[in-house]
C-alpha cells in the first residue's frame, strides 16, 4: 500500500488564446482579441491526444486498480484536455471550479479594465461532456479575482491536497489538469507556504508578473510527492517528453525579450519566435552510440554463452 499520494499537474494543451499570445506577446492588442474561456487550437487537441496516448499507457493497471483519481478546472480547455486521458483509462474525472486559472473568467474593455465573466454552468458542462462530475459547479455571481485572492485560492487547494494525503482512502495518484499560473501558485503554496500569503504579485491581469514564473509547456506535467507527514517532494517539473518538438508550445517568446532565438534549441516549441529547431530530434533524444558500444561485447559473450549450452543439450538429448 501507498504510503504517500502523488500528484500529477498538468497544463492543458494549446488554447486560441495561446495562439494569440505567441503572435503578439501579452499586449492591448492580446487582451482585445482573446476570449473569455477558449477552447483549445488544432495543435492543442493533438497535444491532448498525445498526452491521453502515453500517459495512458504508464497509468493504465493503475487506473484499473483503483489507484488513480482525475480532476480538473472547469474552463473548457483543462476540460477538453483530461477528456481523452479519462477515456483512455476509464475513469470520471471530477470538475473542479477552484482550480481555473488566476484571475478567473474576464474580458478587458477597450479601456483596458477588466469586466468579470460567469464561468460555465452545470447544465452546459453535462451538454458538452457527459461523463464528467460537475456536483461541485454551483451557479454563482461573477467576481473579479485580484492576484491576492488567487494565492489565498491555490492555499486553500493546497491545504486540501495536505489534508487528502493524510485520509485513509487517498489516491495513489491525482492527476489534476490545470493551468500555467495556477499551477505555480498551487506549487508555491505547497513548498514555501509562509512565503506565497505574502509575496508581492501585481494585481492586474494584463501586467506581467513582477515575481518568478514559473513556465510550462502546453500538457506539461508537474509531478509533486505529499507525504502523511506533511512533507512535500517536487520530483519533476515542465515534463513533456510524450509531446514531438513540432508538437510542443506554451513559452511565448514575445514575452521574455531577447531569448526568441532559444527556440532553436531550448525545446519548448517555435512560441511565435519564427525559430525552428535547429537540431535533429531523433538524434537529441536517442541514447547515444557510446552505450550501445559499452552494452554490445556483453551482449555478444550472452550470445556465446547461450548457444554453447545449447549445443550441449543437444549432444544429451541424442
Amino acid at each position: 500500500q501507498c504510503t504517500l499520494m502523488h500528484v500529477l499537474l498538468v497544463r492543458h494543451g494549446q488554447s486560441a488564446n495561446n495562439v494569440i499570445e505567441a503572435e503578439l506577446g501579452e499586449c492591448p492588442e492580446f487582451f482585445r482579441r482573446r476570449t473569455v474561456d477558449p477552447q483549445l487550437s488544432p495543435l492543442g487537441e493533438r497535444q491532448a491526444a498525445a498526452l491521453a496516448r502515453h500517459l495512458g499507457t504508464q497509468l493504465r493497471a493503475c487506473a484499473h486498480e483503483g489507484r488513480v483519481r482525475v480532476e480538473c478546472s472547469s474552463m473548457r480547455r483543462a476540460m477538453q484536455t483530461a477528456a481523452p486521458l479519462c477515456a483512455t483509462l476509464g475513469v470520471q474525472p471530477r470538475v473542479r471550479p477552484d482550480c481555473v486559472e488566476r484571475c478567473a473568467f474576464f474580458s478587458v474593455d477597450a479601456s483596458g479594465a477588466q469586466i468579470a465573466e460567469c464561468g460555465p454552468s452545470r447544465e452546459a458542462v453535462r451538454r458538452d461532456f457527459p461523463t464528467f462530475d460537475t456536483s461541485l459547479l454551483q451557479t454563482a455571481q461573477p467576481t473579479l479575482e485580484s492576484a491576492a485572492a488567487a494565492r489565498m485560492r491555490a492555499a486553500s487547494v493546497a491545504a486540501g491536497l495536505l489534508a487528502d494525503a493524510r485520509a485513509a482512502d487517498a489516491p495513489e495518484l491525482l492527476v489534476l489538469v490545470a493551468h500555467a499560473d495556477f499551477i505555480g501558485l498551487l506549487v508555491r503554496a505547497l513548498l514555501f507556504p509562509l512565503s506565497c500569503a505574502s509575496a508581492d504579485v501585481e494585481e492586474h491581469a494584463t501586467a506581467q508578473p513582477v515575481e518568478p514564473y514559473w513556465d510550462l509547456n502546453n500538457t506539461a506535467t508537474v509531478h509533486v510527492a505529499l507525504q502523511p507527514t506533511g512533507r512535500v517532494r517536487l520530483l519533476h517539473w515542465n515534463r513533456s517528453d510524450h509531446l514531438v518538438e513540432k508538437l510542443r508550445s506554451g513559452i511565448a517568446w514575445k514575452n521574455i525579450p531577447g531569448c526568441g532565438a532559444a527556440a532553436q534549441w531550448a525545446r519548448h516549441g517555435e512560441g511565435g519566435s519564427g525559430h525552428r529547431p535547429s537540431f535533429n530530434e531523433a538524434r537529441a533524444v536517442a541514447a547515444p552510440r557510446a552505450d550501445h558500444e559499452d552494452a554490445l561485447p556483453g551482449m555478444i559473450a550472452s550470445a556465446l554463452v547461450g548457444a554453447a549450452l545449447a549445443l550441449v543439450a543437444s549432444r544429451f538429448v541424442r
